[in-house]
């Protein structure tokens, strides 16, 4: 049996500003049969020297020092390796916990019942303000229903989370010889890894609990977060799905999870990241990604038959991406009588253009959401909303409902952008 409990591994990158008030927060914990792993990925600040202060104070402090910058992924996985806790968890460099019994009430869940995985709530800490964000206005909501809580998962409940648990790997201990027997670990040199270990995680725990207290302090707006603009990230979009794919074809276990997986991948792709895609090439680009991604799955018509009992418009957007009937991303369309050109529309991102002569704007569709349209007269007057395939006139005044009628909903919605907002 392991002398230490829990290992606290911190991959640290520029964290000078934030990095005692995190190690603060784990030092005036109760529970002390800890051990904490710092990994300074080749700092270029004041972070090193100040692991060393407080590694000479307190010996169950561990340094490790990055020869080269390797990321947060690697960092993660060389802590993983180390680790000689029977229990593992992440925090990031400027983030803290809420409470000095934060590990006292989270191991007592884990050890009283025997789980692989703990899953727990947090709260968003905003650097401007120094105030906690309300939880309505949180970037990331905890998913979970109440009825997930505070109870070991069924295996029809676990079932059901395959590929679908919350994917920060700071809210969660787990138990390391789980990963380890499995070989979970990060993926390294991409963005996104820490979706992907998650979702690796979600395939191979059997006894799991979800608690909606929050214990940990994720900060928000600050220099040193690992959180960039997805186009910065935008190599990695398509890289970290064939991470997975690869992951469960060298396990020789993507037959047993291909319908929780190809479902996980357009939900993903087409969903969450199409839509956030604010330039048109890239869009464009993103589009043949997918295409060529979804080619490399290989689906056969069984296959397709199996996701399709489970999810009907997955295998539909498919069969759109296998003829290559995605629509563009900048469509211009034209009406002519006799020659003379009557009417123009340029379809763009985010708003669908009416020009009368093709120079004077008489009609416009601005998409504020995936699901929400308003309608202008002549670029000014708003009197349409159309939100979930109602249709409110004046913008307030349900009317009718669009939900057999596709020919309307394809006038403010693009097909892949079915629930998610387009751009910010």
């Amino acid at each position: 049996m392991s002398k230490i409990d829990l290992s606290i591994i911190i991959p640290v990158y520029n964290a000078e500003k934030y990095l005692k008030d995190c190690l603060d927060s784990i030092l005036k914990q109760t529970y002390k049969n800890i051990e904490i792993i710092c990994i300074n990925d080749c700092s270029k600040d004041n972070s090193l020297d100040i692991l060393n202060e407080y590694g000479s104070c307190y010996p169950f402090i561990k340094i490790i020092n990055n020869i080269s910058n390797l990321g947060p992924g690697a960092s993660r996985n060389i802590g993983i390796k180390c680790a000689q806790g029977k229990y593992l968890t992440f925090i990031d460099a400027d983030d803290f916990y809420l409470s000095e019994n934060c590990f006292s009430e989270l191991m007592q869940k884990v050890e009283t019942y025997n789980l692989d995985l703990l899953i727990f709530n947090n709260k968003e800490f905003d650097e401007n303000t120094q105030e906690f964000i309300h939880e309505k206005q949180k970037r990331f909501k905890f998913p979970y229903s109440k009825k997930f809580y505070n109870h070991v998962w069924s295996k029809s409940e676990i079932e059901k989370h395959y590929f679908n648990i919350i994917p920060f790997p700071c809210s969660k201990i787990y138990l390391k010889e789980m990963l380890t027997k499995n070989r979970i670990y990060f993926p390294e040199g991409i963005y996104y890894e820490d979706a992907a270990f998650s979702n690796y995680v979600s395939l191979f725990s059997t006894r799991v609990m979800v608690l909606d207290e929050a214990y940990y302090a994720y900060r928000v707006n600050v220099s040193t977060s690992t959180t960039q603009n997805i186009m910065s990230k935008f190599d990695s979009i398509i890289q970290m799905h064939i991470e997975m794919l690869n992951f469960l074809r060298e396990r020789n276990i993507y037959e047993k999870f291909y319908v929780s997986f190809v479902n996980l991948c357009i939900s993903s792709l087409c969903f969450y990241f199409l839509p956030q895609i604010n330039n048109i090439e890239k869009s464009e680009e993103l589009n043949l990604q997918i295409a060529d991604f979804i080619n490399r799955l290989a689906l056969s018509d069984e296959k397709l038959k199996e996701i399709r009992k489970e999810n009907p418009y997955t295998v539909y957007i498919i069969n759109l991406y296998k003829k290559r009937q995605i629509k563009k991303f900048q469509n211009a369309s034209e009406l002519r009588i006799l020659g003379l050109l009557l009417l123009k529309c340029i379809d763009y991102i985010k708003y669908k253009q009416f020009f009368l002569f093709n120079f004077i704007p008489v009609y416009k569709i601005y998409y504020k959401k995936a699901n929400c349209a308003v309608h202008y007269l002549f670029n000014v007057f708003p009197y349409i909303k159309v939100k979930n395939d109602i249709v409110y006139l004046l913008m307030f005044i349900p009317v009718v409902s669009l939900r057999k009628f596709s020919f309307f909903k394809e006038n403010y919605e693009y097909e892949l952008y079915k629930t998610k907002e387009r751009n910010k």
